[in-house]
């Protein structure tokens, strides 16, 4: 007796797993904080009363994602140039003899 694959099932179960693990990386990453203004955040306490909208008196915090780098492109001969490089050459050769 024959065994059976069932490839789209197979393909779905790993596509499944794939995004569950994608997902938890997304709620695990942390953006990073920068320039958190404390002396604001401690006067706002020592008040101790609540402001009337969030946007007034909340300290400014700026959330930057660390971006990864792109890659360097170098830039390659053409053809025309590459033609244009030999015979430049070669007629630098003949007009020194």
């Amino acid at each position: 007796m024959g065994v059976t694959k069932l490839l789209r099932k197979a393909q779905k179960n790993k596509s499944r797993a794939h995004n569950r693990l994608d997902r938890i990386k997304e709620l695990m990453r942390k953006p990073e904080v920068k320039n958190v203004d404390i002396e604001a955040i401690k006067a706002e306490f020592a008040a101790g009363d609540k402001p009337e909208s969030k946007s007034a008196a909340a300290p400014k915090v700026e959330m930057v994602e660390k971006e990864t780098p792109a890659p360097k492109v170098e830039k390659t001969e053409t053809a025309t140039e590459s033609k244009e490089a030999t015979t430049t050459e070669a007629d630098k050769a003949e007009s020194a003899e």
